[in-house]
Order: C-alpha cells, then sequence, then structure tokens
C-alpha cells in the first residue's frame, strides 16, 4: 500500500511576514522548499550555479527580513514575485559587475503569478535597455568611453581635459556632448531598440 505525500498549501503573504517577524523557523524552511528551484534554475539559466543560487536566495531572505522589521512594510505583489525580483537583481548587479561575458539576461515570467507579470516585465525591459545601451557604449572609441566614465565618476571638465590631453575644459564639453549624441543616435537606430519599444508600448496598451 503506498501513501500519497500530503500537499501543504502555498503561504499566504500574511503567514510569510508574520513568519518573518516571529523569526518561525518552520515558515523560512516552507519557503525554501517552495521558492528555491525558481531562484535556482534562473541563477543557472544566467552564467550561475547552485552554489550562487543559495547565496543569492540567503541574500534576498536577509534583504526582505530587514524591510518586513518595518512594520510600515506592505507587499503589494506576491511574495514568490517580490522574491524573485530580488534575487534576479541581486545577480544581474553581480554579473555586471563581473568578468562575465553575458550577451542577455534571461527571465523566465511564466515562474511568477500572472497578475504580477508587470513588475518582471519592468525588469525585463530595463535589462534590455541596459544591454542595448552597453553594446553601443562598448564600440566608442577608447578616449570617448574615458570621458564618459570620467563623467559618470564626477570629474570637472577641466580635470577630464587634463587626463584626457584636451586643449581645455570647454573642448572636454563639447566632445562629450557629441559623443552623446552619437551615443543616443546609435541606440536609437538600433532594430533591437526599436523592436524593443514597440513590445514596450504593446504591454502598455495591453496592462
Amino acid at each position: 500500500m503506498t501513501t500519497e505525500r500530503k500537499t501543504i498549501p502555498k503561504l499566504t503573504n500574511e503567514e510569510i511576514i508574520s513568519g518573518f517577524r516571529n523569526n518561525n523557523p518552520e515558515i523560512i524552511e516552507k519557503i525554501y522548499e517552495d521558492y528555491f528551484p525558481m531562484i535556482k534554475y534562473l541563477v543557472e539559466l544566467n552564467s550561475g550555479t547552485t552554489s550562487d543560487a543559495k547565496d543569492i536566495f540567503q541574500e534576498s531572505l536577509m534583504i526582505i527580513f530587514k524591510k518586513i522589521e518595518n512594520n510600515e512594510f506592505i507587499l503589494s505583489c506576491s511574495f514568490k514575485t517580490f522574491l524573485y525580483t530580488v534575487c534576479r537583481n541581486i545577480w544581474f548587479k553581480q554579473l555586471r559587475n563581473s568578468n562575465v561575458c553575458l550577451n542577455e539576461f534571461q527571465d523566465n515570467v511564466m515562474l511568477v503569478e500572472q497578475n504580477d507579470n508587470k513588475c518582471i516585465y519592468k525588469e525585463f525591459f530595463l535589462n534590455k535597455e541596459y544591454f542595448i545601451f552597453r553594446h553601443h557604449f562598448e564600440n566608442l572609441s577608447s578616449k570617448h568611453k574615458k570621458l564618459f566614465e570620467l563623467f559618470f565618476e564626477k570629474y570637472s571638465f577641466k580635470q577630464i581635459a587634463d587626463i584626457l590631453n584636451f586643449k581645455n575644459a570647454a573642448y572636454a564639453r563639447k566632445e562629450k556632448y557629441v559623443c552623446k549624441t552619437l551615443l543616443i543616435e546609435n541606440i536609437k537606430n538600433d532594430p533591437q531598440f526599436e523592436e524593443l519599444m514597440k513590445i514596450q508600448r504593446s504591454f502598455q496598451i495591453n496592462s
């Protein structure tokens, strides 16, 4: 005679928040059981390992715990979507700051609740925009890339001119404007960017 394993219902947002606040080990264990496979899949889909997924999952739970400690915290989407978004943001930033060659960060929006897809689609658009920008940024001349990097690091145009051997601050400012205009034009003319804008407009109309 075989016995069927009893399926425990998914936790509600209220049960999860209460479990965090009361440091309930059964709730935390249930969260791992229900949601770690989803995060493991996400991380491994994007150049990660099971070990990476465990670290990301643990870090995300700590972030969520700190947020929930605030009694004014309100969870406006499902916990599943909230956890997914926190985890994917952490992993995306780690990849972006590492030497991993990643052409595109892949999401599986089917893993989240249907009525919360808007949150994930927003992340998807930001992610795609970043990679399109990065592609065209890397195609700039080395001097122009350095100019932008110095500008983003809050160097003055006088300092930028000295470092890059421009004749003066005014010339450095002009070069930054010319380079920015070229970068924007290249991005706008990219078929991927045009297609992304079409998808985004369609999503906004249908959401």
